[in-house]
């Protein structure tokens, strides 16, 4: 299903936060901008990346990789994703369910007796910014299907269109 997801809160809604988040960071790193004086901070907390500007904060990753220490083979449901935003919310100490849903990628395995390329043809594009990606993850034995990976990338998708949870 969907993988890695990419999420804006704004500063106010941290709740007062927006200082601590150092603190709940997995090596945290501060630059400076020398021509604006704007100071931002990058860190990471169970894979994801989180980055502190001064208008708020931005929180990539995946999520199956955050809820599942490491592991993004189990899919993610609605209650699997509300369970994730929650611990997310619990890691850095304020509030997800105000977070803005800025972009997030599909991505899905499955079994095929051919090469992708001829099961392209047959999808349509969708009207988000992105494109197909395959990869030939692994091949069996002459005989048996081979396992294709096949991806569906969209960035920037319009935040009226999410509806995960």
């Amino acid at each position: 299903m969907y993988d890695k997801v990419s999420f804006w809160v704004d500063r106010a809604a941290t709740g007062g936060q927006y200082e601590a988040i150092a603190a709940y960071l997995d090596a945290p790193k501060e630059q400076t901008d020398l021509s604006t004086g704007e100071i931002t901070l990058f860190g990471g907390v169970g894979g994801l990346k989180v980055t502190r500007h001064t208008a708020g904060v931005s929180i990539v990753g995946s999520l199956p990789k955050f809820l599942y220490d490491g592991s993004n083979i189990p899919a993610l449901d609605r209650h699997t994703t509300a369970q994730a935003i929650e611990r997310i919310s619990d890691t850095l100490h304020f509030d997800m369910s105000v977070a803005k849903v800025t972009g997030f990628e599909f991505g899905r395995t499955f079994i095929m007796q051919h090469p992708v390329s001829a099961y392209l043809v047959h999808v349509p594009t969708g009207k988000a910014k992105g494109g197909w990606k395959c990869a030939l993850d692994e091949a069996t034995s002459e005989g048996k299907p081979q396992l294709y990976r096949l991806e569906r990338v969209f960035q920037r998708w319009p935040t009226e269109w999410v509806r995960l949870w």
